[in-house]
């Protein structure tokens, strides 16, 4: 009993042993320096020597050792000594690492993360020597790097920028950190290039390009490739070009080819607008230009070539417009087209040909755009041809090849109530045939109701047939109830057996040492040995239930057999459809203008299922229109597409006047091929397929003066024509 009690006590006093005097402070500083962190290992390892010097194993504890010879106990003295030296060698590796983290850095010339590195290091060992000496060798470096900086910016105030970018590279080469010296140098690099270009630009100021050209040299050593010098640069180039040019322009003027001595003056101007003489040079190569459309112009006046003289002229003043003195020559040779051009329209006019008496007042109106004569005869003619091409057209009925005529007089109503709400002063509208511009005709061509039915889906129904039966579920958890209660008898035996035995341990430790908490123990024993015992009754109270509700339940039932039953569901779809064909023929041309097919069509569909009694299918019968109403909605349909083929065959109205021209033109009659050109820019004042073509072929009846007549132009001033 006596050596039981000296164990325990030998326990107790090692545990204090083992958890005084700083050990769990130099057991986190092992565990930081073991991972490499010495910063942290050596603020543990001091706590740890602090806390061993406050601190004593006591005495009880070293004489219980010493009485049970454990000799490999270590003192508390002794203890803080190894502290003290884990402590120390912490330090050295910390300090080296910083150190050697110095020395890459200084490779680097950074001496500002050297200085850095080196004061954490003196901060461990501050005693170390050579530390200190490199602390000074980074001050130094940066104080002198401080310095050329200041000496850089110096520089820059000067504008001495090849110095100031060379000094700021020698402070960055020994301080690559220097606090603003990599944007010194940006600074100073775009303000050497700036300075130079702007030099550049004040010497191509006065033209000194050999001075500029060097100081964009200059530039470039600063950037390259910068935008403003390359401009620069291009200037000079150009101008250089513009001289070159103006020089090959000197030789062809003095040729006297002034034609290409012009066209060199100009690109030299383009490339140098202020080239000296330049304006001059180009001027008196337009008056000698112009010096040789006057004298072809007054050559051709002479010899009564008005066109070729009033060409020259305008060709002259299209250069220089007040050169030369031309006016009375370009009046009078204008006034001579004009009396041609006005008799023949006189004539026209005389012969009931309006078409033609426009062209000749328009010609004039080009020469002469202030006549009140012609533009009263314009418009007196205009009036006329107005009438000329007022179109008629015949509605002659709509017929039904099936001989349904109710379809096509319902078709024709139709047609007759759109035709009759046409709006356009060009088109009348008559009754009869006789002496009309065009007929409308129609044919129905179709009007069929057709039905087809398919199966599209099948439905699903349900039926009874017959009984079956079935596992009964409440039988299934009965049998699964009573199972789980057996298990957990089973187990409750289990754990009561495990009780007991506690209980006599329990017993049997109390026997030997009756102490309250062995008596504690005894008692929880007891009370958790009779809980178990309680819940075992309980089961068994369950499991005689649950015997008796199992025995007594169903093991199957009888339920009604329910079938399913795929049945088809059939659509049935009805569709109606009338066809008819607008035809609409020019009686003047034979040609046939529009001929449309218009469809009207309607279709409806309805879903059908056949009655089946025995397998439960209720019938569904269909519910389509009757024949009348679908083609009524067919008519329908079709009316709203007649508009379309009717507003298409009255958009035709003129195109009579543009084959007619066309026929004219190509038999050489020229007077009715442009009698049938101006009634069709009359009938379609807005541009149309034909319109450009319809021109063509007037302006091939002007090709002696086509060059000097906008004739579209002219058309769309005087006529309102566009």
């Amino acid at each position: 009993m006596k050596l039981y009690k000296a164990f325990w006590l030998l326990i107790v006093c090692l545990a204090l042993f083992s958890g005084c005097a700083g050990n769990k402070s130099y057991n986190k500083g092992m565990t930081f320096f073991e991972k490499g962190d010495y910063g942290t290992a050596i603020r543990y390892f001091e706590q740890s020597v602090d806390e061993t010097k406050s601190k004593d194993i006591t005495k009880s504890a070293r004489m219980l050792a010493a009485d049970l010879r454990i000799n490999n106990m270590i003192t508390g003295s002794e203890k803080l000594d190894i502290r003290i030296a884990k402590l120390n060698d912490t330090l050295i590796l910390a300090a080296d690492r910083f150190y050697r983290s110095a020395l890459s850095e200084k490779d680097r010339a950074n001496p500002q993360l050297v200085k850095r590195y080196i004061e954490f290091a003196l901060d461990y060992i501050p005693e170390n020597r050579q530390y200190a000496q490199q602390l000074k060798l980074a001050q130094e470096t940066i104080d002198k790097a401080n310095k050329l900086q200041k000496q850089a910016l110096a520089f820059a105030e000067e504008n001495k920028w090849d110095l100031a970018v060379e000094t700021i590279q020698g402070a960055l080469e020994i301080d690559i950190k220097l606090i603003g010296g990599s944007k010194n140098l940006e600074e100073f690099k775009q303000g050497g290039y700036d300075f130079y270009c702007k030099a550049a630009e004040d010497a191509l100021a006065i033209d000194d390009r050999d001075t500029a050209g060097a100081k964009l040299l200059e530039a470039e050593k600063f950037i390259e490739k910068g935008k403003e010098a390359a401009q620069l640069l291009s200037t000079i180039k150009d101008r250089d070009s513009a001289d070159i040019l103006k020089i090959e322009g000197d030789t062809a003027f003095n040729s006297g080819d002034y034609t290409a001595a012009l066209s060199k003056y100009n690109r030299a101007k383009s490339l140098h607008s202020q080239l000296e003489g330049i304006d001059s040079d180009i001027n008196k190569s337009k008056e000698k230009i112009c010096d040789q459309f006057i004298v072809k112009g007054k050559g051709a006046l002479a010899v009564n070539d008005f066109y070729d003289a009033v060409r020259q002229f305008n060709k002259s003043k299209a250069m220089l417009n007040n050169y030369g003195n031309i006016e009375s020559d370009i009046t009078l040779a204008k006034s001579e087209i004009s009396a041609d051009h006005r008799l023949q329209a006189q004539a026209f006019s005389r012969w009931d040909k309006p078409g033609n008496a426009i062209l000749q007042d328009l010609l004039i109106l080009n020469y002469m755009p202030n006549s009140p004569e012609e533009k009263a005869d314009i418009q007196m003619n205009t009036a006329k041809i107005q009438q000329q091409i007022i179109y008629s057209i015949a509605f002659t009925g709509i017929t039904d090849q099936q001989g349904n005529n109710k379809v096509a007089s319902r078709i024709e109503a139709m047609t007759i109530e759109k035709l009759n709400h046409i709006n356009n002063d060009k088109i009348n509208i008559v009754n009869s045939a006789i002496n009309a511009d065009a007929e409308i005709s129609g044919k129905v061509i179709t009007n069929d109701i057709t039905e087809s039915t398919h199966r599209t889906s099948y439905g699903t129904s349900k039926y009874k047939d017959g009984t079956r039966r079935v596992e009964n579920p409440d039988y299934k958890k009965a049998e699964d109830d009573l199972e789980s209660i057996e298990r957990a008898i089973t187990n409750a035996g289990y754990s009561i057996n495990r009780a007991e035995s506690k209980v006599e341990g329990a017993q049997r430790n109390y026997n030997r040492e009756p102490t309250k908490a062995h008596e504690n123990y005894l008692r929880d024993k007891r009370r958790e040995l009779k809980n178990l015992q309680d819940y075992l009754r309980d089961l068994q109270d369950k499991r005689t239930a649950a015997s008796y509700k199992l025995r007594y339940t169903d093991r199957y039932r009888y339920i009604d057999n329910i079938k399913e039953y795929r049945y088809p569901i059939y659509t049935t779809t009805k569709y109606a459809q009338i066809e008819c064909s607008i035809k609409m023929v020019d009686t003047a041309t034979g040609d046939v203008v529009v001929n449309d097919n218009i469809k009207g069509s309607y279709s409806v569909s309805d879903k059908f299922v056949n009655q089946e009694y025995r397998y439960n299918v209720p019938g569904d019968t269909l519910d389509l229109p009757e024949d009348r109403a679908m083609l009524d909605y067919a008519l329908n349909d079709l009316n709203k597409k007649l508009g379309a083929s009717l507003n298409k065959a009255n958009g035709k109205h003129g195109y009579r006047f543009a084959i007619q021209a066309r026929k004219y033109h190509k038999n050489g009659k020229r007077t009715e091929a442009v009698e049938n050109c101006m009634k069709y820019l009359f009938a379609y004042p807005e541009n149309s397929s034909d319109t450009k073509g319809i021109i063509e072929i007037l302006n091939s009846y002007i090709s002696e003066q086509s060059d000097m007549v906008n004739l579209q132009a002219l058309i769309k001033q005087y006529c309102l024509i566009r």
